[in-house]
């Protein structure tokens, strides 16, 4: 993206606010739009020129199939046809900090139980005050030259935890795509560094930027699926047109530039969005294109946006006459690009797939203690080690792929879901993986115990014939000892995989599990389910398991993610038990986790971060709902405990059900109740009234909002009369 983070004091701050500049490319390639102000900045470019934020679009580049149709779903309201910058005159983007060799050192540990040490974070460090909390800090000082780039950070006692951690590379070896390190994720939805693609004020000042834009647009209108290089998705339409995270954005090139009803500033955006475009790297309430953050603290003492270094060259106003129905997505093959997803040799003999497919969700969670060994909360088989393992509830965390791409499928082993991982390729010709680490969910294994590891697998299309083998790995920060299964042909039908490890040294910071496939070309796919690890040297070891008989489909799915502990109830997730927001989202708010609970461990939080629909937000599971083809007639009791928060005490929620399909809806309110500091329960009752109803959905709003509002929900139940 081609960023470079100078240190900048101001007086009476501890904290460095970077100011990132850009070499001056060819300006036969970028062009330059006319500014008021001029810089003679040094700089310098992050990641290798041919990475996908540094390498611009070729001339007359092919077309997605369906691109018109995906760009209409940004036309369809005038809320996701009104483009934002998030950093320049409101929160939800990045503040950026150089450190030295000065900086005091930390070590990270995110909600996963991944951790990162000797993480450089200066002293009075200000942090966002949103959920997303993101942060992004600059080391020069070890090799490689890495930006830390850390979502949901927070202050914890005397260090820091987040929600996701990783680093990635920033010299020329590094692709802008992977991180390394702890839970290998750079905070975006798709994966990436929150360094790629952010906007800075000198780049406005020079009247160029020299780099690909990151953006993010409503989950409504986003595919669960993405696209290379994309990691991993969080929207939730089931359009075949749904845009797709990964995609690459254009501005119609033919377009003048100058002759645009835009700012100086907002041209200078239009003119980088027809040379090098935007990535499609996150879902959110708004479309939005991001800049840098910047923070100063407020009266209080606690953080705010400081507009101050944006001032005369942005102002938040600049697209809003922005032609987006002249944007167009490209398509993008990884051949065109540089990419690297290893920063060091593999300690082992033969290549070791290095996970980079964690999942990380639109809404966001606040960070946890992680126990050593997590407590299965998905896990039908007793004794099982692992979270998720059958991929139940439709959830993929904590599963990923090296050089292939994880989704959910219904051809299920056993209960209604499985996981398919599927081959992209990489630098690594011919293999690809499924896994859970490294450190993996098993977390400080004792020297001399013996775990047994098995998988369900079968093969899909080309992956036929070929050899599949099940691997359990131990690891710490410098060395990793595998015990590989006999290899596996697979075939189109169901076959079981097993290893065991015993644990041979002393000091392993995990124990994860994978599943690689050889001989991988294009359009092979394979079906994992029922993962199990087992401490063989306890007890209670797990026993095989057998299969059990996969249910027939049914228009009302029987809830798989976490206790339930209410009969009859039609949701999954319903009490967030497993550590998992989805299916719940927020319109015009944001979800986090948090332990204080009505029943259980786990509620969801919400907290308002506003838009354009006056003072609502809502949290729901989307339409269509869980509750598929309703039939009219049908009677549904809906419920949930909600309790105010901050400033939401006070103010009035109701419980809304709703049906609805592609072309209307209908809804029935329950009663309006106050918000008090104590929990208090919510219903409502709806009768489907129309025939062809896609579904039946259910959410929560609170009117009245403001900033420093939020409420917490739990133990949502739908059920049938």
């Amino acid at each position: 993206m081609g960023m470079m983070n100078l240190a900048r004091r101001r007086p009476g701050r501890v904290v460095f606010h970077c100011v990132l500049v850009f070499f001056l490319m060819s300006m036969v390639i970028g062009g330059i739009v006319a500014m008021p102000k001029a810089t003679s900045a040094a700089v310098a470019i992050p990641f290798n020129t041919r990475s996908i934020w540094n390498q611009p679009i070729p001339a007359n580049p092919a077309l997605v199939s369906n691109s018109s149709q995906m760009i209409q779903n940004l036309t369809s309201t005038p809320d996701r046809s009104q483009i934002i910058l998030p950093g320049v005159h409101q929160y939800w983007s990045v503040p950026v900090y150089e450190t030295d060799a000065s900086t005091p050192r930390y070590t990270v540990t995110d909600m996963y139980g991944y951790s990162v040490s000797n993480v450089p974070i200066p002293n009075g460090v200000l942090l966002d005050p949103t959920s997303d909390s993101k942060i992004v800090l600059i080391d020069r000082t070890v090799s490689p030259a890495r930006a830390y780039s850390f979502w949901a950070f927070e202050r914890s006692g005397s260090g820091y935890t987040a929600g996701s951690t990783g680093w990635g590379d920033i010299t020329t070896n590094g692709d802008g795509i992977h991180n390394f390190d702890g839970g290998r994720w750079g905070g975006r939805a798709t994966g990436w560094n929150y360094l790629g693609g952010l906007i800075t004020p000198d780049e406005i000042r020079q009247g160029h930027i020299d780099h690909a834009l990151v953006m993010s647009v409503d989950p409504a209108i986003v595919s669960p699926t993405g696209v290379w290089p994309a990691m991993q998705a969080d929207g939730y339409s089931s359009s075949s047109d749904a845009l797709r995270e990964g995609g690459r954005i254009q501005l119609d090139p033919s377009i003048d530039v100058n002759s645009l009803n835009l700012t100086p500033g907002g041209k200078v955006i239009a003119r980088a969005l027809q040379v090098y475009g935007a990535w499609m790297g996150d879902t959110g309430g708004s479309t939005a294109i991001y800049a840098q953050e910047f923070l100063k603290p407020g009266t209080n003492g606690a953080p705010t946006l400081d507009q101050s270094p944006w001032q005369g060259l942005l102002d938040g106003s600049d697209l809003n006459n922005f032609p987006v129905n002249r944007l167009r997505v490209v398509q993008a093959n990884e051949s065109d690009f540089y990419v690297n997803n290893s920063w060091a040799p593999s300690t082992v003999a033969t290549p070791t797939p290095t996970a980079t497919n964690t999942p990380a969700p639109t809404a966001t969670p606040q960070p946890g203690t992680a126990t050593p060994t997590p407590t299965p909360s998905i896990a039908p088989f007793s004794g099982n080690l692992l979270t998720n393992p059958g991929f139940e509830g439709g959830v993929i965390s904590p599963w990923r792929s090296w050089q292939g791409s994880v989704s959910i499928t219904n051809d299920a082993r056993s209960g209604t879901a499985a996981g398919k991982v599927t081959y992209v390729g990489g630098t690594t010709a011919g293999m690809f993986s499924v896994d859970d680490g490294p450190p993996g969910q098993v977390a400080n294994p004792p020297s001399g115990t013996t775990y047994n590891g098995s998988v369900w697998v079968k093969g899909l299309g080309s992956s036929v014939g070929k050899t599949v083998r099940l691997v359990m790995r131990a690891s710490n920060s410098t060395a990793e000892y595998e015990t590989r299964s006999s290899d596996l042909v697979l075939s189109s039908g169901w076959q079981q995989l097993s290893a065991t490890h015993t644990i041979a040294n002393t000091g392993m910071t995990g124990l994860d599990i994978y599943v690689v496939q050889f001989g991988a070309g294009a359009g092979d796919a394979l079906v994992v389910d029922d993962f199990s690890v087992s401490n063989a040297s306890s007890s209670t070891a797990t026993p095989t398991p057998t299969p059990s008989p996969a249910p027939s489909p049914s228009p009302t799915p029987t809830p798989t993610v976490g206790p339930n502990p209410f009969p009859g109830n039609l949701l999954a997730n319903p009490g967030f038990e497993g550590g998992v927001i989805s299916p719940w989202t927020s319109w015009q708010g944001r979800v986090n986790l948090t332990n204080d609970s009505h029943n259980g461990s786990r509620a969801a939080k919400v907290t308002y971060a506003g838009g354009k629909n006056g003072t609502l937000y809502t949290i729901g599971n989307g339409k269509p709902g869980e509750v598929l083809s309703p039939l009219v007639g049908q009677v549904y009791n809906g419920t949930v405990w909600v309790k105010g928060a901050g400033g939401s005490v006070g103010k009035s929620v109701r419980l809304v059900l709703r049906e609805s399909n592609s072309a209307s809806e209908q809804e029935t309110y329950g009663a309006t109740v106050t918000l008090t500091a104590g929990w208090q329960q919510l219903s409502v009752t709806h009768t489907i009234k129309s025939s062809g109803m896609a579904g039946l959905d259910m959410y929560v709003v609170q009117s009245g909002a403001a900033k420093g509002d939020a409420f917490i929900v739990d133990d949502f139940v739908l059920t049938k009369k």
